[in-house]
């Protein structure tokens, strides 16, 4: 999407970093998002309805890539930074529970080093499948 944003849309390191910065934000939007709203869902149904969305807000670039946000009236900045933090949100609302889950399986007196391995299993997992 990089290339894209830079050499078809001509989009420069200012809107990126702004693109960048909105992201971020919307990262502390979805942990506040989950913590207030979400946490004391049934995990079951909340991952269900989660990970349907997210395949859902997923999809969003290929509107880009095909150009369909045009079509519908939305110019491209605006629909760069929207879906960026539509994504964002999506993604911190699937992931907090995961985290939840793995910080009360640490034992007591071995917390970090439990949780750093969780963590480092999880991301070697998330590397391994982006080769898949």
């Amino acid at each position: 999407m990089f290339y894209f944003m830079t050499n078809d849309l001509h989009f420069g390191p200012e809107f990126l970093g702004r693109a960048q910065l909105a992201a971020s934000l919307a990262s502390l939007a979805g942990i506040f998002l989950y913590n207030r709203a979400f946490s004391s869902m049934p995990l079951r149904s909340y991952l269900f309805w989660v990970n349907i969305g997210a395949a859902t807000v997923g999809l969003l670039p290929l509107m880009l890539v095909t150009r369909a946000n045009l079509a519908i009236g939305i110019p491209d900045q605006a629909f760069v930074l929207g879906d960026d933090v539509i994504q964002t949100v999506a993604g911190e609302l699937a992931h907090m529970p995961v985290l939840v889950l793995a910080a009360q399986l640490c034992p007591p007196g071995v917390e970090a080093t439990f949780f750093a391995l969780l963590m480092s299993v999880l991301n070697l997992s998330g590397f391994a499948a982006s080769f898949i």
